[in-house]
């Protein structure tokens, strides 16, 4: 491999003699690092270089200043790194005015990439590309490739371009593959912004503007941790406080370079979700953190060529003789260029990220004997000019207020109560002397069931009284000794320390614990006059049994809570191996819910309903299938609860809707007047206000009559919020859409519902039905809804009639229709036509 780096100065352009001994290579990369805003100079010299090296590939980069060994070139030079590559072959691709950033980044990798490269080089320009974006659209193609590079700069931070062969293209992307299994590449990256205080996660976000963190505005946070000064500075002290975040367990910095009301503008896209932290950028702890030489020099032995692309943020913040330092420390290994970006291509653990605040390096390799003459000797490190940029006040109030972010990084702001960031400290001390004493411990962790129904019902700021309420007596119950922690939003972590040695007595102890705790959410929280009943649920996870690291113990407890809450309130279980299993299960399901509707999975079945007098089909009830790729057909049995659970029923649930009323109308139209669909609606989707709406708008699109729709719904839906719901089924009434009234007589039967309610249908449950022909029992209590609901003015329906007997039982009592396998099971829409014809 062949090295050489030229600097321009104004208006000076290439001569021969610079590509002197690169002319006989097959193989040579040309980068041109450029801080000119004269375009023409420019062209000028990308066509020298094309005369003297026609064969070279050449990419280039925009930015306000340049690269070159020690030094660092200001406005109006050029820099060239020219590289001749002995083994390795290359690759260029370029994109104007792309479609999309995404779809930019997918075609320069499908049209670069090879079976042997080693390293992607690409460039994009600031206005039209989303770097973040772009690099999504190259992990889309492959993610096991190093990418480098980064977003172009210029000292505006506008009118940025990027350089493909001898053209200027101000609007695009450029790419070149380095390919060959001789190549040897090194990437890294140095960073040292410090996280400040707590982690907040980031509740809302589009693209680069942040709008929201932890539910609080950005600027409402900044103001409450770093005051008014800081705030009025924004958005220009954003470089000196970037937003550190991490993801994957990999942290890097967003710099706030603009302000959208409360909102951040920030150097690069974040996702919602994105764990974030205020940072600030201490010059002196990143001097003393520069270790990118030492880690070259300890992975790759003697580098050929060292590229840098570093951030334009750093080199804002940073004085100026930092910055040097860092450029001259790298520039002893290997000869180095590179340019500022106003953010750089970077992979780690095969994902392509785009950074801020960094400096990204690249180390290449291609010969087994290395010879260059670069300089040695030691360096000496300088005082950081903290002066140049910021006042030795703002330092000294980071410092007083470092000190108040600490007890704030380890409690819970609301309830004063230790935090996750406490329990995981606290945690692995606690497991560590455990085991050196031969001790047990448990998690019990305590979820609040009802907490989102009050925050619905009653709002934010009584749901956050009801807590501050719970944590305070849970504190007093448990005592001062043990550890309680306030894990989440509705959710408590107690730690027991010192459990008894035996496995059985520990598991009664605890089990006596989580009784107790329980005990005390049997009585109401009343804040301002508001009585409120809630309930909890308790997973247990013990040491050494459950787990042996942090991690295990609190997932595992939070893995016997989570599937306790779907089946029981105010009850505990212990952690058990086989819940791993159900678990898994649940997120196989929840996962294929994701994509399932777009892939046209689902399927909608039709079981009949008959009239008892004369067997005749009257309508039917559409029932929900999945057809799962792998599966096959999935029951609704098995996967509403979790659509329930995660709000995908309420796709789910429109879908329904439509494709049964479409249905319903062919069938209205071609075979029965008079026919009903049944369909069923779910507990989210009856708590939307715009319910009645949306379901008068879907037959008004597809012309059923709204006589034909029977909405079913089921008494523990309607118990928790009956006002609430009340105006959507009063419009339901007025525009003749029939209420059918779901499982009735098990669990919550209230004659209350039936006289508040325009119910038109009382559906007997089937746990009834099944045992009717010999359970006196069972015949008295069918009887008596019969003849309730007739009194009532109400049609009642028997589902799961399965035999003659029952059927002869329900024409006895009166019964008015019926549905179940005695005369069909749920069938397709074809299957069900031909049942019509043949009724």
């Amino acid at each position: 491999m062949d090295v050489k780096t030229v600097t321009l100065n104004v208006n000076e352009v290439p001569c021969n003699a610079d590509f002197e001994g690169f002319t006989k290579r097959s193989s040579v990369l040309i980068q041109v690092f450029s801080s000119t805003a004269d375009l023409e100079y420019l062209q000028q010299v990308l066509d020298k270089i094309q005369e003297f090296i026609p064969h070279a590939v050449v990419i280039g980069v925009s930015s306000d200043e340049t690269i070159n060994a020690a030094n660092v070139y200001s406005s109006n030079n050029i820099v060239l790194s020219i590289i001749g590559f002995t083994q390795s072959t290359l690759q260029l691709a370029y994109c104007e005015d792309a479609k999309d950033s995404k779809s930019a980044g997918n075609e320069l990798a499908n049209k670069v990439v090879q079976s042997d490269t080693q390293l992607l080089i690409s460039f994009c320009d600031a206005a039209s590309i989303n770097g973040e974006v772009f690099l999504d659209g190259v992990t889309e193609y492959r993610n096991n490739l190093l990418i480098a590079g980064g977003v172009a700069a210029t000292a505006t931070f506008t009118d940025t371009y990027i350089i493909a062969g001898d053209k200027i293209i101000q609007r695009g992307a450029v790419m070149v593959s380095l390919n060959s299994e001789k190549l040897e590449v090194y990437r890294d990256n140095s960073f040292g912004w410090q996280q400040v205080g707590q982690e907040f996660t980031i509740t809302k976000s589009k693209d680069n503007l942040v709008e929201s963190i932890s539910d609080r505005t950005p600027l409402s946070l900044f103001h409450h941790y770093l005051g008014q000064n800081i705030v009025d500075a924004l958005p220009g002290i954003g470089s000196a406080f970037p937003l550190i975040i991490k993801r994957d367990d990999f942290v890097f910095a967003r710099g706030i370079i603009g302000l959208d009301g409360e909102s951040f503008i920030v150097s690069g896209n974040v996702r919602e979700g994105d764990s974030v932290y205020i940072g600030y950028g201490n010059p002196a702890s990143i001097l003393e953190n520069n270790f990118l030489p030492n880690r070259i020099s300890e992975n790759m032995d003697a580098p050929e060529v060292i590229f840098s692309y570093y951030c334009e943020g750093r080199k804002l913040f940073l004085p100026r003789n930092i910055v040097e330092y860092e450029i001259e420390s790298l520039s002893k290994l290997a000869p180095y260029c590179g340019s500022f970006t106003l953010g750089e291509f970077y992979t780690s653990n095969k994902a392509h990220r785009l950074l801020n605040f960094s400096s990204t390096v690249i180390a290449l390799k291609e010969s087994e004997n290395v010879k260059h003459t670069t300089e040695s000797g030691e360096q000496a490190a300088p005082v950081p000019e903290f002066f140049e940029l910021v006042s030795e006040g703002l330092f000294n109030f980071i410092d007083t207020r470092t000190k108040e972010l600490s007890y704030l990084a380890f409690h819970d702001e609301l309830t004063e109560l230790p935090n996750r960031n406490y329990l995981n400290s606290k945690l692995g001390y606690a497991i560590e002397k455990a085991k050196a004493r031969g001790q047990k411990l448990a998690l019990l962790f305590i979820g609040i069931n009802e907490l989102k129904d009050i925050n619905d019902m009653v709002g934010y700021a009584h749901g956050d009284e009801v807590l501050k309420d719970i944590s305070r007596r849970l504190k007093k119950e448990l005592g001062d000794d043990d550890t309680l922690v306030r894990f989440n939003d509705d959710e408590f972590v107690h730690l027991v320390e010192n459990t008894n040695a035996s496995s059985e007595l520990a598991s009664s102890e605890l089990a006596s614990k989580a009784e107790y705790i329980l005990q005390y959410f049997k009585q109401s929280v009343k804040v301002d006059r508001q009585e409120s009943y809630i309930t909890a649920s308790i997973g247990i996870s013990q040491y050494p049994e459950d787990g042996h690291d942090t991690d295990s113990l609190i997932k595992n407890a939070h893995t016997a809570k989570n599937l306790l809450q779907v089946e029981c309130q105010n009850c505990y279980q212990f952690y058990k191996d086989e819940m791993q299993h159900d678990l898994i299960e649940r997120k196989f399901l929840e996962d294929g819910l994701r994509g399932a509707l777009k892939k046209n999975e689902f399927v909608v079945y039709y079981q009949p309903k008959i009239n008892i007098q004369t067997n005749k089909i009257i309508g039917a009830e559409a029932l929900i299938r999945w057809n799962h790729p792998e599966r096959g057909i999935i029951s609704p049995l098995d996967f509403i609860s979790v659509a329930e659970r995660t709000g995908f029923i309420l796709e789910i649930g429109d879908w329904v809707l439509k494709v049964a009323c479409e249905q319903a109308n062919e069938w209205v139209g071609d075979y029965l007047k008079d026919f009903r669909i049944a369909v069923n609606l779910s507990a989210r989707q009856l708590e939307k206000r715009s319910l009645a709406a949306e379901v008068l708008e879907v037959l008004n699109k597809t012309g059923l009559p709204s006589q034909s729709l029977e909405l079913e719904i089921t008494e523990s839906m309607i118990m928790k919020n009956l006002d609430k719901m009340i105006d959507n089924f009063k419009l339901f009434n007025d525009a003749g859409v029939t209420l059918s009234l779901d499982d009735f007589g098990t669990g919550y039967s209230s004659l209350s519902y039936l006289k508040q309610l325009p119910i038109g249908h009382l559906k007997i449950d089937k746990s009834f039905v099944s045992d009717i022909s010999d359970n006196v029992d069972d015949q008295a209590i069918t009887s008596a809804i019969i003849s309730m609901g007739h009194n009532l003015g109400i049609t009642v329906i028997a589902e799961g009639v399965e035999t003659e007997a029952q059927l002869a039982k329900l024409k006895e009592f009166g019964c008015d229709e019926v549905q179940g396998y005695y005369f069909s099971h749920p069938v397709t829409a074809d299957d069900f036509t031909q049942l019509l014809v043949g009724n």
